[in-house]
Formats: C-alpha cells, sequence, structure tokens
C-alpha cells in the first residue's frame, strides 16, 4: 500500500497521484522493497520556489528538475515506513525534455523513478553507485514506455 501526498504548487497540470502510485508500486517491487507500507510526499514547484529550495540544501542558486529528500526511518512492522519527499520543477523539465528531444511525460517518468530511488537509498555518486542505480532506472522505466 502506497501513502502518496501529492502537492501541486503550480499552475501546470500532470503527473497524476494515480500514474505515481503505479510508478512506485513497480519502483518498490523492482528495488526489492519489503516494506508492505510506505509513504512518499511529491511536491510539484515553480522554477522559482524550486531554485530556492536547491539554494537551501545544497548550496547550488539555481533551479533543478528534481531534487529527493530521504527520511531514513527505521521499519515500524505496525505502521507506514515514511520514505521522504520528492520535489519536481516542470518548467526544467519541459526545458530538459525539449532539448534532449524527449517527451514530457518521458522525462517526468523517469525523473520520479530516479527520485524515489533516491528514498530508497540508491545514489549515484561513485561509479558503481551510477551503474546500479542507473541499470535499475532504465529498466524501470522501459516497463511504462
Amino acid at each position: 500500500m502506497i501513502e502518496l501526498t501529492l502537492r501541486n504548487r503550480t499552475q501546470k497540470r500532470g503527473i497524476t497521484a494515480a500514474f505515481l502510485r503505479r510508478l512506485f508500486a513497480k519502483t518498490a517491487q523492482a528495488a526489492d522493497c519489503t516494506s508492505p507500507h510506505f509513504g512518499v510526499s511529491v511536491s510539484i514547484l515553480s522554477s522559482l520556489a524550486m531554485r530556492n529550495l536547491n539554494r537551501k540544501h545544497r548550496n547550488k542558486d539555481k533551479s533543478t528538475d528534481v531534487l529527493s529528500f530521504p527520511l531514513h526511518a527505521k521499519p515500524d512492522k505496525s505502521a507506514i515506513l515514511d520514505l521522504g519527499d520528492i520535489f519536481l520543477c516542470p518548467a526544467v523539465i519541459a526545458r530538459d525534455a525539449r532539448r534532449e528531444h524527449t517527451t514530457l511525460r518521458g522525462r517526468e517518468t523517469m525523473l520520479a523513478i530516479h527520485g524515489f530511488l533516491h528514498l530508497l537509498g540508491y545514489d549515484h555518486a561513485t561509479p558503481r553507485q551510477h551503474k546500479i542505480m542507473f541499470s535499475l532506472q532504465n529498466k524501470i522505466l522501459a516497463h511504462f514506455r
């Protein structure tokens, strides 16, 4: 069971809660997530709000497409495992989709998977981590094409 909180802080219509639930369920399954119940928050932000968040938490004074903040909570069998927060910026996602000649939906899907994998503990700071995370990300993404 997925407890999803979706907050759209923009005027842009886009990714839906139903789609994110399916996407996160498939991602959790592919990543061998053993928790039967988990929670995640997804916020859709303007470019300015994303820039402020990126500056505050990563000291980077620019907008970005996705940020993830895992909680790293310990599982409690009687409760929902709260994984953390994902922030998506449609303006940056649309710009990058145009630049990369891909669809907006495809780019949004890839970034939602990417953010969720970070919440599950995956990273890409080293070449080995990068290979593992992006291999899994591409495997999951192929299911949604």
